[in-house]
């Protein structure tokens, strides 16, 4: 596309005179060169049935209908205070050989008396250096056969023939059952058993969300049926075109799950579930319905061509002389260096110079910057679970997203609008590196240190519980690959989610938000992240003599027994530690913090959170004392569960640069403490708190003292 395809005012952002800030991250909250684009929604409208690219790619950004609503609601004024408003603004900010134009786009309409408001942030980013990128780009009117497949059997072909990483080590591997396809849409489609097989064949394995709909699936009764012919007219669109697609990569057999496992037999789920990351792992190439909430309406969409392909511009702007004040020409400064005055009154060759090095003339390419975020990242497959290991264990995968084709490898990443990679400065900012399920893919490939390994594991992890599952009992198993590939690395036993080479320290973990009460749980013991159903924040800690030092616990024993595969689910597991135990509970009194005098920021911590009725004065009591010392103690603690606690133990487990970090726990039975624990969350008691000194003490007092540890069995 080129800037013919753009109005008036989008084409002006590349060739008027502008105000151009220094490089900042937020100009709109500075106050940096803004400039309105539309101040009316008729206006904006006008643009985009015009055919503006960049006026229809923010138009995109709002539900259908909500411009016209808007429209409408600004010309029925009911009062000032009650009316509807809109603004467009953008602010050019450079950015080491880039121009980003930072778009502001507000807007509030009057629904049942109340405002409801729309705020679109785009960024469009202008860079010389696209060009190579872009070159060779045809973007079609649809994602369906033709133009568009013609560039992913290129990319798949590239992969094969050169990408040494991203080839197969086991070349053996086989699913249990697979579906063949043939080589045209006449050969009659069938369920087919791999051990009938002569050799290896290479299949395509599909990644897609079920979603609330009721899809064909294989049983037991059908299976019969399914080995002689599939019933096409009862699958899904999706699975229609995934098959399409799958022989124009030239395979001939697919693995799709509802199809390849037996859906009403739990021993074959779990044996299959435990292979998952296999099947991926081996596939020739993994096919995913990323940009669509389920099954039944495919994969294949129509599009305005014009908003997927990149935009080329002509920056050719005269800079013209203005008239600046005489006395702050060439101003020397009492150093006599000469002084550097604000924009508006720098000489005229200065001031050129400046705008030339910024933003040259010449041709660019402009491209919204958060195109791969919104096109994968936040596409609706990437919600799903069991999509995380998918994704990362394929070999190489092509995403049909809602708007165009992505292709990413161990080497390469690419998509119709930059079929021969992705731009320089584009990769090197935004994509893989802000990812860090693909850090982690990156980095556990060639692990050599504990340390190392153990924050790919974390960021997997965190990546993996920020996505949901159908069923929280798959919490582990759809991770079990991934689990699989670092316990090569690691070569430690997996105990329900945590490694046994560092698991005093992995018992550390919290979730970023608590989950709500009742929440339905895996099963999995309590001191494990798959108890819960949040996104979980590991701890990075590993064992090292200085640490060993400052470790205030004792791991004594650690078990788990799994259902089936060792790395799936769980049946139950306990930990038993040796450690000093601190009763808390809060007293009588609750305060408002504002009446204190703290400050805002001070009051909204996680404990705030967690307490809704502000922060807590707590008397310390030792678990073996029954005198009292009424020392007060402010810890932040971090629970698993949003739930009322009446009172809780802490078990301090290491200091760690002054901040002691240990698990909250409370007994099963309240009033047996030498039966079974549960964990509820984790504690951080940080330098100046209110009786860290004094907690400290204690520590090191009931440390030395017989009654002052105690062993515990959590569950």
């Amino acid at each position: 596309m080129t800037a013919t395809d753009l109005c008036k005012q989008c084409a002006a952002i590349f060739t008027s005179h502008h105000e151009l800030p220094p490089e900042i991250n937020e100009p709109f909250k500075f106050g940096y060169g803004k400039y309105t684009l539309y101040d009316t929604v008729d206006a904006f409208l006008a643009a985009v049935e015009a055919g503006c690219v960049i006026c229809r790619r923010i138009h995109r950004e709002a539900h259908r209908g909500w411009w016209e609503r808007l429209a409408h609601d600004m010309k029925q004024k009911v009062s000032i205070s009650k009316s509807a408003f809109f603004h467009m603004r953008y602010a050019l900010v450079p950015s080491d050989g880039m121009l980003r134009v930072e778009f502001e786009v507000k807007g509030s309409l009057i629904e049942r008396n109340t405002y409801k408001h729309l705020n679109i942030p785009l960024r469009i980013v202008a860079t010389a250096d696209a060009f190579d990128a872009a070159r060779g780009a045809e973007i079609p009117s649809n994602t369906g056969p033709g133009q568009a497949w013609s560039i992913a059997r290129e990319w798949l072909q590239t992969c094969l023939d050169g990408h040494q990483s991203c080839s197969h080590d086991k070349e053996d591997f086989q699913p249990t059952r697979l579906l063949y396809i043939g080589s045209s849409p006449s050969d009659p489609a069938r369920l087919f058993h791999s051990k009938d097989l002569a050799s290896r064949v290479p299949y395509i394995s599909l990644s897609h969300r079920w979603g609330n709909i009721q899809i064909f699936r294989l049983l037991h009764e059908n299976i019969k049926q399914l080995e002689k012919q599939l019933p096409l007219d009862k699958l899904p669109k999706t699975f229609l075109d995934a098959m399409e697609v799958t022989r124009c990569l030239g395979a001939e057999y697919i693995w799709i799950d509802s199809l390849c496992i037996i859906q009403d037999d739990v021993d074959d789920w779990r044996k299959e579930a435990a292979r998952m990351g296999d099947v991926y792992r081996f596939s020739w190439c993994n096919v995913a319905a990323t940009g669509f909430e389920d099954s039944k309406r495919g994969m294949l969409v129509k599009r305005d061509s014009r908003v997927v392909a990149p935009l080329a511009v002509q920056r050719d702007y005269q800079y013209k002389k203005s008239i600046l004040p005489f006395a702050f020409q060439n101003m020397p400064t009492a150093g006599g260096n000469e002084w550097d005055p604000p924009a508006k009154f720098r000489s005229h060759a200065k001031e050129k110079a400046r705008r030339e090095a910024i933003f040259p003339n010449g041709e660019y390419v402009c491209f919204d910057e958060r195109f791969w975020e919104r096109g994968i990242t936040l596409a609706p497959l990437m919600g799903r679970g069991w999509v995380f290991q998918e994704r990362l264990l394929s070999p190489r995968t092509l995403h049909f997203g809602a708007e165009q084709l992505f292709w990413e490898c161990r080497e390469a990443e690419a998509c119709e609008a930059f079929p021969r990679g992705l731009p320089r400065e584009f990769h090197q900012r935004v994509t893989y590196k802000a990812e860090r399920a693909a850090d982690a893919l990156g980095v556990v490939s060639d692990l050599s240190s504990l340390q190392t390994a153990l924050d790919a594991w974390n960021a997997a992890l965190a990546s993996y519980t920020c996505a949901s599952l159908t069923r929280q009992s798959d919490r582990l198993p759809a991770l079990s690959g991934v689990a699989k590939d670092m316990q090569n690395v690691l070569k430690s036993r997996y105990l329900a989610g945590l490694w046994e080479t560092s698991l005093l320290y992995q018992l550390l973990w919290r979730l970023d938000l608590p989950d709500r009460p009742g929440i339905e749980t895996s099963g999995a013991p309590s001191w494990s992240w798959a108890s819960t159903a949040g996104t979980v924040i590991g701890n990075n800690l590993v064992p090292s003599p200085e640490l060993t030092e400052r470790t205030l616990a004792k791991l004594i024993d650690a078990n788990v027994q799994p259902v089936g595969d060792e790395m799936g689910e769980v049946k139950d597991g306990a930990v038993t530690i040796s450690g000093t135990m601190i009763h808390l509970f809060p007293t009588p009194k609750r305060f408002d913090p504002l009446e204190y005098g703290q400050k805002l920021e001070d009051i909204l911590s996680p404990w705030l959170f967690f307490w809704p009725y502000g922060t807590r004065e707590y008397t310390k009591y030792s678990a073996e004392n029954q005198n009292p010392r009424g020392v007060e103690i402010d810890p932040v603690i971090y629970q698993d569960r949003r739930e009322e606690l009446d009172e809780v133990y802490l078990l301090p487990i290491v200091n760690c640069a002054g901040v002691i970090i240990g698990l909250v726990n409370v007994p099963v039975q309240p009033e047996n403490l030498d039966g079974p624990w549960k964990r509820c969350g984790i504690f951080e008691f940080r330098p100046g708190a209110k009786g860290a000194k004094k907690l400290d003490e204690l520590i090191t007092e009931l440390d030395h003292v017989k009654e002052g540890r105690r062993t515990i069995r959590i569950i």
